[in-house]
C-alpha cells in the first residue's frame, strides 16, 4: 500500500473549497490542493435526480493523515453528505517527492 494518497471532494462553491484548501495546505495535512471550479454534479438525492454546479478539490496528502484531513473537510462542509472518496498515489517523481516530504506533516 503506497503512503500517498489523493482524496476527492465536491464543494457547493469556490468559497468552501478555497477555505478547505487552505485549511489543509496551512495545517501541513496537504503538499497542494487543485481546486476545479465549475464541475456539474448529476446525482440522486431523496429520490430524485438533481444537476448542481459544484466546485471539486483533490488534495495531495499522506495515508497516515486521512483521519486528520477528513476532519478538517467535514469542519468545513456544509452539506449533509459529504462524499470524500480517496485513492491510492502509487509515486511522485522526484523532485515532487522531495517536495512532498518537506511540506507535509509525516
Amino acid at each position: 500500500m503506497s503512503d500517498y494518497i489523493l482524496v476527492n471532494v465536491t464543494c457547493p462553491d469556490d468559497a468552501v473549497a478555497h477555505t478547505i484548501a487552505r485549511a489543509l495546505v496551512e495545517q501541513r495535512l496537504s503538499s497542494c490542493v487543485h481546486v476545479y471550479p465549475d464541475v456539474l454534479s448529476i446525482y440522486r438525492w431523496r429520490g430524485e435526480i438533481h444537476e448542481d454546479r459544484e466546485t471539486m478539490i483533490n488534495i495531495k496528502t499522506r495515508a497516515g493523515l486521512w483521519e486528520k484531513v477528513q476532519k478538517v473537510i467535514l469542519e468545513h462542509h456544509p452539506y449533509e453528505v459529504s462524499v470524500l472518496t480517496r485513492s491510492e498515489i502509487t509515486g511522485f517523481n522526484d523532485k515532487a517527492a522531495e517536495w512532498f516530504e518537506e511540506v507535509v506533516e509525516k
